[in-house]
């Protein structure tokens, strides 16, 4: 019994470890060849540098509404796995995914720094790729998006497209980090609504041992 349960946890685990180790593989890639130390990447920024400890405040606000909304979307996937839901724990897993992605992308600066300078790739092809993987994402998981949901999936898409807008036409960062920070909320908010809704609108979980049991005496 004891293996059972382990077993079953390491298959719950094992492929986001596998998602871990791959993304700690490309950047173990982006930094081969540099000066960097690991020190470095282990400690504070503010101690390390000896700034304020509030500089970008707003900022670090913004990774951790990433990380929630891709914390809910994780929660839901394993209930949704556990009912044998598999359509909505493709679209959950894939939805945190998203915003794992998207905090890591924000936290390391990849799109505008880290890629182009280590890959040779431009910024506007990185923010293309990311565009057609959002696409490919509304595309496949559309149904699944009810329209009380899907208005905040909208806020936040404009806002977000705002901000790269903004970027490109408006020297002033100020309205750029408002519009960007509005997306991230909105789509931070769009992902709690959403797991709640998948955890709590599909009915409680029933283990598969017991739905083979009351079948045999039903």
């Amino acid at each position: 019994m004891i293996a059972g349960r382990f077993e079953g946890t390491l298959r719950v685990l094992l492929p986001w470890a596998v998602i871990a180790g791959l993304w700690l593989a490309f950047m173990a890639f982006l930094l081969n060849g540099t000066d960097t130390r690991v020190g470095r990447l282990l400690r504070d920024p503010a101690e390390l540098k000896s700034f304020w400890p509030l500089t970008g405040f707003f900022s670090l606000i913004g990774l951790m509404l990433w990380a929630a909304g891709a914390g809910a979307c994780i929660v839901a996937a394993l209930v949704a796995r556990a009912r044998g839901d598999t359509r909505v724990t493709i679209y959950m897993a894939a939805t945190a995914v998203f915003a794992l992605g998207a905090a890591f992308d924000d936290a390391f600066l990849l799109h505008e720094a880290v890629i182009p300078r280590r890959l040779g790739v431009g910024e506007d092809v990185v923010l293309g790729v990311y565009a057609v993987v959002a696409v490919g994402w509304y595309v496949a998981f559309r149904r699944l998006v009810p329209p009380s949901s899907a208005v905040l999936l909208v806020l936040a898409v404009g806002a977000l497209a705002a901000s790269v807008v903004l970027d490109v036409i408006y020297t002033r960062q100020l309205f750029e980090d408002m519009a960007k920070y509005v997306g991230v909320g909105t789509f931070a908010a769009f992902c709690v609504k959403e797991a709640t809704r998948c955890i709590l609108e599909v009915g409680p979980v029933v283990p598969a041992r017991r739905v083979a049991v009351d079948a045999a005496a039903g």
